[in-house]
């Protein structure tokens, strides 16, 4: 008997918490919302003809919905000098009013859910006419038909899996004029167990910024002054996912006012930038990239159109301007030496890397001419590292490994004159060197470690190594 009536509580206790589950199914009611005016939309020329349904060529109407944030006054420009604003709605008895006429016409709702976890939800849409909703920029669901004249009212649902934070909801509402039915829209969120207090739905943009913001976002690459001050050019990028290519390209500001004079976008991959060193301070070049083909433009603010020193150059490296504006030094790169088939030569201890042999030269063009000379060669890679203000004369270093001895390379600065190419050992420094000209002739400005030039730079106790990677300055006197 007891074993009974122990059976019989099981059984009442089974079937109360199955009542309270089903009470706790809640339904989230969105009412209210950011709503633009309805917009007639005149349906494009020959459209029935080809299509046979005015609502089918309206529902082609393709929104800018990714980088939408609706906020209560803000203004919308649609088509040719028309610009809307979002205004503040409220839902009567779960439906918002959303006017009368007779011809076709839309009308773009919005609103903000926030999410406090991860939430499964089900999102429902009702309409006798027809709809389209987003989230973060995705249509999640869409009713393509109108109801049928006295016809209970259409819904569509969708199942949404909410991610913590702040969400944006676009809803588009589009008038079927051959429905006498009024125009109302109604939305809600339906879910189990929590998901009443996990949702909140608002008109507020703002939010923290989500990782897709974050990442795919434009940023800026560089900045560059011309040589008077008065313009910036400005290098940008802008992600373009699911791709792992980004857009990128140049905008160049006025120093004064702050607004745009030029934009270079769209016109290929800008990968690298300079203004002319010359006294014309409205003259620049830039990099177009296409895969791995490279072309060097010249062009200026002074109406001087774009024109191209170097077209399509396969492994192009870095560019710099000549100091009187006339050409420009650039680097390439070469496939290294190969082993037989089937066979595998270690040259070191970083042949081991991928890419390792191959190998970076110097070479010159000039603007006018677009003459190309080969500067340097040989089993080294050389590095530029500055130009003489006379023009006559650069600098550039070829990296040395010694796998036997740390720290395992060394660098070696040599002078190179341009007009007959015979080149002058400067110095060599172990592990690192970078050089420029000063003002002063015959005194060069070297940038190595601290043990460098036997120790010069040394301001420690003894014993104690120090740190290669803290670079110091050098005045080096030849």
């Amino acid at each position: 008997m007891k074993f009974r009536s122990a059976l019989v509580l099981l059984l009442l206790a089974t079937l109360a918490s199955t009542a309270v589950a089903d009470e706790v199914k809640t339904s989230l009611s969105v009412d209210e919302a950011l709503v633009l005016p309805a917009l007639p939309l005149p349906v494009p020329a020959f459209a029935e003809a080809e299509l046979g349904d005015e609502l089918e060529a309206l529902d082609r109407l393709e929104w800018s919905i990714d980088e939408l944030w609706p906020e209560e006054g803000a203004r919308w420009t649609i088509g040719q000098n028309t610009a809307v604003a979002f205004a503040r709605a409220e839902a009567r008895a779960g439906f918002f009013d959303l006017g009368t006429g007779d011809s076709a016409a839309v009308r773009l709702l919005a609103f903000y859910v926030d999410a406090e976890t991860f939430t499964r939800t089900t999102i429902h849409l009702k309409t006798a006419h027809r709809g389209r909703l987003w989230v973060d920029g995705e249509v999640v669901l869409e009713k393509k038909r109108s109801d049928s004249e006295g016809a209970e009212m259409g819904e569509e649902t969708a199942e949404w899996k909410a991610s913590p934070g702040r969400h944006r909801v676009v809803i588009e509402a589009l008038r079927d004029p051959s429905l006498e039915a009024a125009w109302t829209l109604g939305s809600s969120f339906e879910g189990e167990d929590t998901t009443a207090v996990a949702l909140e739905l608002s008109l507020d943009p703002r939010h923290v910024l989500g990782l897709t913001e974050l990442l795919d976002s434009e940023t800026v690459r560089w900045i560059a002054l011309s040589s008077d001050g008065r313009i910036l050019a400005v290098g940008m990028r802008r992600p373009q996912p699911p791709a792992t290519g980004a857009e990128s390209w140049i905008d160049f500001y006025d120093t004064d006012s702050g607004r745009v004079l030029r934009s270079l976008e769209g016109q290929g991959d800008l990968t690298a930038f300079e203004w002319d060193p010359s006294d014309d301070s409205s003259r620049y070049a830039f990099v177009s990239r296409d895969d791995d083909l490279a072309t060097l433009w010249v062009s200026s603010f002074d109406g001087e159109r774009s024109t191209a020193v170097l077209r399509e150059v396969k492994d192009f490296g870095s560019f710099t301007w000549m100091p009187d504006g006339s050409g420009f030094v650039f680097d390439r790169s070469e496939e290294g030496p190969k082993d037989p088939e089937n066979f595998k030569r270690y040259r070191g201890l970083t042949d081991r890397w991928e890419g390792h042999r191959r190998k970076s030269f110097l070479y010159s063009v000039s603007v006018e001419g677009k003459v190309v000379r080969r500067l340097t060669a040989g089993d080294l890679s050389t590095s530029l590292q500055d130009i003489h203000p006379s023009g006559r004369r650069l600098l550039f270093t070829r990296t040395v490994e010694t796998d036997d001895r740390w720290p395992f390379s060394r660098d070696e600065l040599y002078e190179l004159d341009l007009e007959i190419l015979e080149t002058s050992k400067v110095c060599e420094v172990d592990w690192g060197l970078s050089a420029t000209y000063t003002r002063q002739e015959g005194r060069l400005l070297i940038t190595a470690n601290p043990a460098a030039f036997g120790g010069v730079g040394l301001d420690l106790p003894e014993g104690v190594e120090p740190n290669f990677y803290d670079g110091q300055l050098y005045l080096y006197d030849r």
